[in-house]
């Protein structure tokens, strides 16, 4: 685990809090000065604000460094968990976006033509009441990004109407894996002490392109330490260059890969102790998987039985010191009809290595949330159920799924939705359902920054401010040392006719006549949280990012089982009574190959997370000039199909997409890579419009069973030479 210095006891000096953050991070010229800062007239006119990078879900903490107003540079805070004093492409490039060409300056309703028609906020708060007041309170849907403030008010909002339909975007993202891990371990989540393992082995699409530079550090310090780092999946992406080892496998098969990795290590040894002490419904479990073995993974895997052998022998010689991880980007987290049962039995597999809190071992993320808020009054939770929690029950334990909220709207049952700074109908799996869905509603609001595909689907669309122009509540982040991030604003809003999240909802609650459950400021809400949980506001803003290094994991102790019968549960009656076996077994992907049809992989790039060419001249340029946008075929498919290296080729479904093609053995025979980000079709979003293919176009709609997540990935391509 990382040594994290700036903790919560004995933290309450702000001016000391802040000298400790400028001297672990330092303030000298470099070369991002030249390339995006301003010139500084001296040290004086310097102010130093903390806050958090937007580029993604990272939450990777950075300092700014303002020069009379202006954004002079962002260094990655040392303290914060993700950052760990650095930031990627993306998040040196990013806040590039507050100043950007595509920026939504003023409120916008759709006009018969199928444009939009400036209004004012009096008239869009109005009108979208009226549409709210016309309708009852579970025909309405929010569906936000996750983060702490739209996560916030939305919720508040929604339940002050009397609605319960709340929801991120984690069905397109995380909510399966999520969902399986907690199944099985009564946690979220674990992170691989990859820095003093022996072993880990990534299975996964892309172990962490985009993302955490913490987690390249690990990486490295791994690499350094002699550790064994083995990486399975359909694409050898950028991350596998701290490898050891790459594994080409097939998409979708991963699950295959654990089934058959845990039955090896039933048949020639597991941790007995551990499991006898800590496991629940174990025989149930053992007869289940044992048929699973590395001969069986081999004709589903394409890796062959000795190599599986090998792994299982390799883990359990190196077991506690090791685990078994599905990447550490949670985009991997609902890619397949079988993601959900892929996270739980990979949870399963790492206590077989009894390898949870130990040295080099699977780290169980501890978790610290905010308490009562003082002197600000809660809203009562709805007297309604969430729309798909009774079919997708382990998808209600983790926030409900969005993606059955978009096909409730899609078939009739939901009359409204508003979207968050989510940009659900680019990401989701078949764009052109979710437009379909978003415009079947009488009521659909978009609030965000830019004009992009979900807005331009939607009926209004509520301009907010950008992540560097506003405070934001603190972020709570889980992890072996948990922490609290704080958001503050940098620069002054560039806009008058946009407004921050709080006041949009404060504005709208108004109209709907709930202004009452908001009457209070952001500040106030993040003092309370903070304060409920022992940090001071004040303090905390003025170094960034708090630690809970008494809530840490210590090596050796192990957590509190969340399961209903606070064991690893093996054999789980809760997705039993889902529709699924009691231990997990394999489920077959949706995908079925026909001849001469290619298996979709996909995964995030370093400059592209999120689709960031729509935000960022800088990176459209990178993405242009190194042809970032190609889709990867395997040197042997593309001899049978007659493609070369730069050729343009169609990708077809349920869409027919053209792209230009690089040939290369990085991804594996039978597959073919198109990476994520690209193929917007909004005229508001300049810099990435009709630049690559989206992959999602390339997906057909549908929902993991008793998970809820979309299956973003889940598909089978024809691919051919253009005009062929």
């Amino acid at each position: 685990m990382q040594d994290t210095t700036i903790t919560r006891r004995g933290f309450l000096a702000t001016a000391a809090g802040a000298a400790v953050v400028t001297a672990a991070v330092g303030a000298s010229r470099s070369t991002w000065d030249q390339a995006f800062g301003v010139n500084y007239h001296s040290d004086e006119d310097v102010r130093e604000v903390h806050s958090t990078c937007y580029g993604c879900g990272a939450n990777c903490g950075f300092t700014a460094y303002v020069n009379k107003g202006k954004l002079g540079k962002v260094i990655g805070d040392a303290e914060n968990p993700s950052a760990a004093g650095k930031l990627c492409a993306i998040g040196y490039a990013y806040p590039r976006v507050a100043e950007g060409e595509d920026r939504l300056v003023e409120p916008l309703k759709r006009n018969a033509q199928g444009g939009f028609d400036p209004i004012t906020w009096d008239q869009a708060f109005s009108e979208i009441a009226t549409r709210i007041g016309g309708m009852q309170p579970q025909e309405l849907a929010f569906i936000g990004d996750g983060r702490p403030t739209s996560s916030f008010y939305g919720k508040r909002f929604m339940w002050a109407l009397g609605g319960a339909n709340v929801y991120t975007d984690d069905a397109a993202h995380s909510l399966s894996r999520k969902a399986g891990t907690y199944a099985a371990i009564g946690a979220e989540g674990y992170t691989p002490d990859v820095e003093h393992s022996q072993m880990t082995l990534f299975v996964c699409d892309g172990a962490l392109d985009g993302m955490r530079p913490a987690h390249i550090a690990a990486l490295e310090a791994a690499r350094q330490n002699g550790a064994r780092i083995v990486m399975a999946g359909p694409v050898q992406s950028g991350d596998t260059r701290f490898a050891s080892e790459w594994l080409g496998i097939k998409p979708g098969s991963q699950l295959a890969l654990v089934l058959a990795l845990s039955a090896e290590l039933l048949r020639d040894g597991y941790d007995k102790a551990f499991v006898d002490a800590q496991g629940a419904g174990f025989d149930e479990y053992r007869a289940a998987v044992s048929s699973y073995g590395a001969k069986w993974a081999e004709g589903v895997t394409g890796l062959t039985e000795d190599t599986i052998e090998r792994l299982a022998a390799e883990l359990r010689n190196a077991a506690p010191a090791c685990s078994v991880s599905l990447g550490l980007r949670e985009g991997n987290g609902a890619l397949y009809g079988n993601s959900g049962e892929l996270a739980r039995a990979t949870a399963l597999l790492n206590a077989l290595l009894g390898c949870y809190n130990q040295k080099g071992g699977a780290l169980v993320d501890v978790c610290v949330r905010p308490g009562e808020l003082g002197g600000i009054e809660a809203v009562a939770a709805p007297n309604a159920q969430r729309v798909g929690d009774t079919d997708y029950p382990l998808a209600a334990q983790m926030g409900g799924s969005s993606a059955v909220a978009l096909k409730a709207a899609h078939e009739g049952a939901l009359h409204g939705v508003i979207f968050c700074e989510t940009d659900y109908a680019a990401d989701a799996s078949s764009p052109s359902y979710v437009r379909s869905a978003i415009e079947g509603c009488d009521l659909s609001v978009y609030v965000g920054t830019e004009l992009c595909e979900t807005a331009q689907a939607c009926q209004y669309v509520l301009p907010d401010v950008s992540y560097l122009e506003r405070a934001d509540l603190p972020s709570f982040v889980d992890g072996p040392v948990p922490s609290v991030v704080t958001h503050s604003a940098a620069i002054d809003v560039l806009h008058a006719g946009t407004k921050p999240l709080d006041e949009i909802f404060g504005g709208l609650a108004k109209a709907c006549g709930v202004g009452d459950a908001f009457d209070f400021s952001l500040e106030d809400v993040a003092r309370a949280q903070l304060e409920s949980v022992g940090v001071s506001y004040d303090g905390a803003v003025s170094v960034g990012t708090v630690s809970f290094a008494e809530e840490a994991v210590t090596y050796g102790e192990l957590p509190v089982w969340g399961t209903p019968s606070g064991k690893i549960e093996f054999a789980s009656d809760t997705c039993k009574a889902a529709g699924l076996s009691a231990s997990p077994m394999w489920v077959e992907p949706t995908h079925v190959l026909a001849d001469g049809q290619l298996a979709l992989a996909s995964g995030a790039l370093p400059v592209n997370a999120g689709g960031l060419a729509a935000d960022d001249d800088a990176i459209a340029m990178l993405i242009s000039k190194y042809d970032l946008s190609r889709v990867w075929l395997n040197e042997a498919d593309a001899k049978r199909l007659g493609i070369a290296d730069g050729d343009t080729v169609t990708l077809a479904n349920q869409s027919d997409l053209t792209a230009r093609v690089r040939v290369t053995n990085r991804v594996v025979p039978g597959a073919v890579f198109v990476p994520e980000g690209f193929g917007r079709t909004s005229s508001g979003e300049a810099h990435a419009k009709g630049v690559g293919v989206n992959v999602a176009d390339l997906v057909p709609f549908a929902v993991e069973a008793a998970y809820g997540s979309g299956m973003v990935r889940d598909a089978v391509l024809t691919v051919q030479k253009a005009g062929a």
